[in-house]
């Protein structure tokens, strides 16, 4: 099949394959993993030394807690910032030569960046939206399709 499409009339690219999308999807999920571990390690101590609002044993009782909400915190902040900057893709997509777009090419808006974010929530409902891409010839999901999305190579 070919993934190469023109843009604007005169611009090729080529779209992103599932395989590269899984692994700059796992890179970042492992990115994320390590940056949430470390900032809960400084919420405890933080919570250690000033024995304040939260004490650390309540700390230590709610870990699973605190660990989702950080969690969600940091990728909320890491997938809807970093796509809209000059970089236009993740630190994963970034190492594995994607990019995203809109449909002219161009970098994705703030607001799509969010909206594709918050959509990818029903993606991930027993991954159907994911499943999608393996019938769509742009290789998008369910949340860039919602958002005009594309995922490119660089």
């Amino acid at each position: 099949m070919n993934n190469s499409v023109i843009y604007n009339g005169f611009v090729p690219c080529t779209y992103a394959s599932i395989s590269k999308r899984f692994c700059a999807y796992m890179i970042d999920t492992v990115f994320l993993i390590i940056l949430t571990v470390l900032s809960f390690q400084i919420i405890k101590i933080l919570t250690f030394f000033a024995g304040g609002l939260f004490p650390s044993e309540f700390v230590e009782r709610s870990a699973f807690y605190f660990y989702i909400s950080i969690y969600f915190i940091w990728s909320w902040g890491y997938f809807t910032g970093l796509p809209v900057t000059s970089f236009g893709s993740t630190f994963g997509q970034l190492f594995m030569g994607l990019r995203q777009t809109n449909s002219k090419g161009d970098l994705i808006s703030y607001k799509q960046s969010n909206l594709k974010y918050f959509s990818s929530i029903f993606s991930k409902i027993f991954y159907i939206g994911y499943i999608l891409s393996y019938f769509n010839i742009y290789h998008q999901t369910f949340h860039e399709m919602f958002t005009g999305c594309f995922l490119i190579e660089r």
